[in-house]
């Protein structure tokens, strides 16, 4: 099956620069005189931009001390550099989470985590580390569990939190028969995040920047993921889920917005060309999981996604 998140499908990386060492200014100087005329375009628009700031002396200090400057603009030219191979796996959509919606606290969610499970642990350092960093557009904070201390394997964790969404509300997962260990696979590049996230929280519950769906609206999962950031991530199902049983208001009704899975591929027909993703949506008075195929975009679906710290560039 093939991973569309993988390095061959989103592009070359950049080649590998020392981006922590300032260039002298008469090497500068050498180099930009060396480029391209397009190159030399392109500095000139950065330039233009700092220019136009008026940045006072201290300003100009806490600038330069920043980080993350290098991975924004290697993720414009990653972006920029190629088409999106299917950006013709859109149509317009004006669907959105219901009104007024936003995602509970952190401190909620975890509340409600361990009330169904007990014997999670948290850590109050990472809530600490967490408060003093910037969220992407549209992005929220969700508390997710590691689906290894849930269950035994990633479909058993699954199910797990399937069950006890089942036992606060209607809920049909209508690929209960064809949903397992070798039909669900996590894509590539949301193990490698999970892994990152991982090994910097230290907790039994992860606290991830994530969106539910509507930076990606009306875009197909792969369109979705080929457009996404490097730090940017699908999330899986099992995230998913654990972010609807603690934030349950997120689906009461078809008329709005609905979260597919991107960070899984779901094969449960055989000989099927093309993966499936899974989808959550609200019909019929209840909470349903589906499936859809990863090159149909559909106006009332998108793709959530997760963050890493912008400087764990995946």
């Amino acid at each position: 099956m093939t991973d569309y998140t993988s390095e061959e499908a989103l592009g070359k990386p950049l080649r590998a620069l020392n981006l922590e060492e300032p260039l002298a200014v008469s090497d500068l100087i050498s180099r930009v005189s060396a480029i391209s005329p397009e190159g030399q375009r392109f500095l000139s628009d950065l330039l233009r931009v700092y220019e136009s700031a008026f940045l006072s002396e201290e300003e100009r200090g806490r600038i330069n001390a920043s980080t993350g400057l290098a991975g924004l603009v290697g993720d414009f030219i990653k972006k920029n550099r190629c088409p999106n191979r299917y950006a013709r796996e859109k149509v317009f959509s004006a669907y959105g989470y219901p009104e007024g919606f936003r995602m509970k606290t952190v401190r909620e969610q975890e509340a409600t985590l361990r009330r169904l499970f007990p014997f999670l642990g948290t850590k109050e350092d990472d809530l600490e580390k967490l408060a003093k960093r910037p969220l992407p557009l549209r992005a929220e904070w969700a508390a997710i569990p590691r689906w290894e201390k849930i269950g035994a394997t990633y479909c058993d964790a699954i199910q797990r939190v399937f069950s006890l969404i089942a036992s606060e509300r209607k809920f049909t997962n209508t690929c209960k028969d064809r949903m397992n260990d070798r039909s669900l696979l996590q894509s590539g590049k949301a193990i490698e995040a999970w892994k990152k996230l991982g090994e910097e929280q230290s907790g039994d519950i992860l606290i991830v920047a994530t969106q539910f769906g509507i930076r990606y609206r009306g875009c197909s999962v792969r369109c979705a993921i080929d457009s996404m950031y490097s730090y940017e991530f699908g999330l899986g199902t099992f995230a998913v889920a654990c972010m609807l049983l603690t934030n349950p208001k997120r689906e009461i009704r078809w008329e709005h917005l609905h979260p597919e899975c991107g960070g899984d591929y779901f094969t449960p027909i055989a000989g099927e060309q093309l993966a499936r993703t899974p989808v959550f949506s609200f019909r019929s008075g209840e909470l349903k999981l589906d499936s859809v195929l990863i090159d149909n975009p559909g106006d009332g679906f998108g793709c959530a996604s997760g963050f890493l710290p912008q400087a764990e560039v995946l």
